[in-house]
């Protein structure tokens, strides 16, 4: 069985920076548009809080673009990103396959 027939078999997806299959098993990360990351480079919180205070800024009243959330409850997860990284301190979002 060549690695192409193991990961169509078990893969579920390659890293959107690296292109390296991610397997069951292993350590990723997904973003809400669907891509995978794997470990090495997968968003940590601070990233995640960056991006959502640009999306913020960006995007007028009535829009956030792509988000499917208001305003308000992107700044309610801004506020809970930020408290958790002060009480636990930044770390990767990851997730197991």
């Amino acid at each position: 069985m060549t690695q192409t027939d193991t990961f169509l078999e078990r893969g579920i997806g390659c890293c959107e920076t690296c292109d390296k299959p991610i397997f069951e098993g292993e350590q990723y990360c997904r973003s809400s548009d669907g891509c995978y990351f794997c470990e090495d480079h997968a968003y940590s919180l601070s990233d995640v809080l960056i991006q959502h205070k640009q999306i913020l800024a960006e995007n007028d009243e009535w829009s956030l673009g792509e988000m499917d959330m208001t305003r308000d409850e992107l700044a309610q997860q801004i506020e809970a990103i930020e408290k958790e990284i002060a009480t636990s301190g930044d770390r990767k979002i990851l997730m197991t396959a």
